[in-house]
Parts: C-alpha cells; structure tokens; sequence
C-alpha cells in the first residue's frame, strides 16, 4: 500500500511554503494524485518525497519570476 504525504507535510519536511509545493505538483516536477475538486491538497507519494530528498528541491516559483 502506497503511503501519501499532502502538500502541508511535505512543505513541513522540507522547511518551504505550501504554495511552493503545489506549484510544483501543477508544474509537473513531482508526481502527485490529481485533486478531486479545487481547493484540496495534493497527494504525493512518498517515493516523490524520497526522490525529492535525493535529487534536491527544484526551483520555487517566486525564484523563476524574479528578473
């Protein structure tokens, strides 16, 4: 059985903002479930968090808007 980490546990393990995990997610750069409805956290499995851990964060959204 596939453990889940939402967006609020993951950005806790990691020390970052919700928002940075999210945009993540809709990004692309970790694999998570898709939510049922707006609103509602991400599901991420915790092979992407452990993926996460290895390969590093990628860059937050506030980091690439910046000129």
């Amino acid at each position: 059985m596939t453990t889940y980490y939402m967006t609020k546990d993951v950005a806790d393990i990691f020390g970052i903002q919700v928002s940075d995990v999210a945009y993540w997610c809709r990004a692309g750069h970790l694999k998570a479930m898709p939510r049922t409805s707006p609103g509602q956290p991400w599901r991420i499995p915790k092979s992407e968090v452990e993926r996460l851990a290895e390969e590093g964060l990628p860059p937050s959204r506030r980091t690439l808007e910046r000129p």
